[in-house]
């Protein structure tokens, strides 16, 4: 797992298209930016859940399971979020 520390207005790059941008931390909330080709599916955590409880079990695709928890490592990264 790769854990960073990141300020407001760095970036982080996740291969060549996807950008991560901290957008502004106050207090235990951190806001983020992030840039990725309009095929690359990006969602929060919770509605991923939703979708799993309205529709039963499923899996999630690849890309989408795999951006999800870079984003996550990301935003912990930022050192002002608990883990979840």
């Amino acid at each position: 797992m790769l854990v960073v520390t990141r300020k407001t207005d760095q970036r982080i790059h996740i291969g060549r298209d996807v950008t991560v941008t901290i957008v502004r931390i106050q207090g235990q909330r951190v806001k983020i930016g992030i840039e990725a080709p309009s095929d690359i599916r990006v969602c929060r955590e919770e509605i991923l859940h939703r979708a799993h409880d309205a529709d039963g079990p499923r899996s999630p695709r690849p890309a989408l399971a795999s951006s999800t928890s870079r984003a996550r490592r990301m935003v912990r990264g930022a050192g002002e979020l608990p883990p979840s």
